[in-house]
């Protein structure tokens, strides 16, 4: 490239640009080392009136076409690099010009202009290149990702709704997964079921936690087995990562957490501590006394089992002048999160508590929480979805005053319903880990999800995954109880044993859930399973006695119907 183009394409500079195409035109189609013309260099800087005044020219249909090392177009490059209102003139340039191939191109990763855009938050020009050209939707790329698929996962119901109005659009994503395992789990990990903060706690990486933090305010801090950040942080024996957690206003709430099995992290590492040798002890006693050291300060923070500071308990009862002067003791309390997903100010708005819901959110704003103000709670839900199904449209209008991107956010059960309505056999689909939505559904505790996918087809609730497990077992294996009884609502017969025999009482007995222990014999339609044997001749009586649980033992021998003269094979 002449080296006074490239000057002309850095500095946006569009009459010396003019001023070399008057004297030689073709010079303007020279290119880089890595291949870009003027037009993508412009476009990489976001030049918009130099690239204008580019497509004025003899040569704009050629340096519209090129394609550089990256195999992205001008198109491509403007989009992947965040100009969208730029990317906006390029692409009606191209569809003036019936310039199909150029707008449906794909990079090297296998992008086009659509993924790049849904995947940055560009849903105004998502909805532009859909319009203008509806074959964009049918492009995976390599990582198996269609633009379907990252709609849903970034919850944009508006781009989804326009692509699900395309017969051929494709929906698949990686591992297998296609839209509605996406809906099914948004909001929760990613694709394996791993969040970044517990990948960075069993790593031991502080770094790459602060600066997740940084950007993302609330990122999932919960594995699919109920462990927090902080648990698996302790499971590793990472020191510093508990350290920082203790240390980090926006983590502090998990020291009282507790996992899917009622332990909170201290208990864990008290736990694990003698099990272990001489140097892992010594380690889970420096993190024992980290977090005792934390505890013995605390007094505004203390959490109940449900995940809730005195602040949440506040919000939910009303109490707006304690909601005041404790968030002006320790603004942090703003951005926690119980086990819910519910930060205060969603506690109070889900709860009713509108002046105290107002008071929240003026804090957040003038604290710059907007993490805090667009968090969404388990079921997909924003403060804005509580306040408009409630009624409350005066607060409604402070929401949006206050943060107008809650108005952007369409919660999981809208998103699968929409998905249902138009390719309802997604929900029968299942990824490489052998999962459908519906099993999805239930391993995420998503009851109202499941709901949507079982009122379209009850059939759906009788699954059984190709490793044998039906729902109802998958259920019983993570305590869930109210998806069991939405699961059983629709499906009163829903298989309740796996391929070995096992039934969902001796699942829940043998994964310790009692509270799901309590649902199964308090249920007259199953009844059947408090006797039943599994493969080795055990019933839930005799795995409870294996598993040394009184409680367990305790809730068997009341029930009326048990059999304690049963002999085990």
């Amino acid at each position: 490239m002449d080296g006074r183009v490239l000057e002309a394409a850095v500095t946006g500079d569009a009459r010396l640009m003019k001023d070399l195409d008057s004297h030689n035109p073709w010079v303007l189609l020279g290119t880089t080392q890595q291949g870009n013309t003027c037009l993508h260099i412009a476009s990489i800087d976001g030049h918009q009136g130099f690239c204008k005044d580019v497509l004025t020219l003899s040569q704009s249909l050629p340096l519209l076409n090129a394609i550089n090392a990256n195999d992205e177009t001008p198109l491509l490059t403007a989009v992947a690099r965040g100009h969208a209102t730029l990317a906006s003139v390029l692409l009606r340039f191209c569809c003036d010009q019936q310039l199909s191939e150029t707008i449906l191109k794909q990079d090297k990763r296998g992008f086009n202009a659509l993924h790049h855009a849904i995947f940055r938050g560009y849903r105004k020009l998502a909805l532009e290149l859909i319009e203008a050209e509806p074959a964009l939707s049918k492009a995976v790329n390599k990582c198996y990702e269609s633009p379907m698929f990252i709609a849903v996962t970034r919850d944009y119901g508006d781009v989804l709704e326009k692509l699900l109005q395309i017969p051929d659009a494709a929906h698949g994503g990686p591992h297998g997964c296609n839209a509605l395992h996406a809906a099914v789990t948004s909001g929760n990990a990613d694709g394996d079921g791993a969040p970044l903060l517990c990948i960075a706690a069993s790593e031991g990486n502080v770094g790459v936690a602060r600066e997740l933090l940084r950007h993302c305010p609330d990122p999932p801090y919960f594995d699919a087995m109920g462990s927090t950040c902080l648990h698996i942080a302790i499971s590793f024996g990472q020191e510093d990562f508990v350290r920082f957690v203790a240390r980090s206003p926006q983590l502090q709430h998990l020291i009282n957490l507790p996992n899917d099995t009622g332990e909170t992290a201290l208990q864990l590492a008290a736990r694990i501590m003698p099990a272990g040798d001489e140097r892992k002890r010594q380690t889970m006693m420096s993190m024992v006394a980290v977090l005792q050291l934390y505890l013995s300060n605390l007094s505004i923070h203390a959490e109940f089992t449900s995940g809730n500071t005195c602040l949440h308990i506040a919000a939910i009862h009303g109490h707006e002048v304690f909601c005041k002067e404790v968030q002006a003791l320790n603004p942090s309390l703003l951005t926690a999160i119980n086990s819910d997903g519910e930060t205060p100010l969603l506690a109070a708005v889900a709860s009713g508590c509108l002046s105290v819901a107002s008071v929240l959110l003026r804090c957040c704003r003038d604290q710059q929480l907007s993490g805090a103000i667009l968090k969404q709670d388990k079921r997909g839900c924003n403060a804005l979805h509580h306040a408009i199904r409630n009624g409350h449209r005066k607060l409604a209008l402070e929401l949006i005053q206050a943060e107008p991107a809650l108005s952007h956010y369409v919660n999981q059960y809208a998103i699968a319903k929409k998905i249902m309505e138009a390719r309802h056999w997604l929900a029968r689909e299942e990824d490489k880990s052998s999962n459908t939505p519906m099993h999805l559904a239930v391993c995420w505790h998503k009851s109202d999800v499941l709901s949507v996918l079982l009122e379209h087809d009850r059939s759906l609730g009788y699954q059984v995954s190709t490793l044998g497990n039906p729902l109802l077992v998958s259920a019983a294996y993570r305590g869930h109880v109210d998806v069991a009884r939405e699961l059983l609502k629709h499906c009163p017969d829903a298989p309740c044993y796996n391929t070995r025999g096992s039934t969902c009482l001796h699942i829940a007995v043998q994964s310790q859930q009692t509270e799901f222990v309590k649902f199964v014999l308090g249920l007259p339609q199953l009844q059947k399973l408090v006797n039943m044997r599994d493969e080795n001749g055990d019933t839930a009586l005799h795995v409870a006695v294996q598993k040394c649980d009184p409680k367990m033992v305790a809730a068997l021998l009341l029930h009326r119907d048990i059999l304690t003269t049963m002999v085990a094979q």
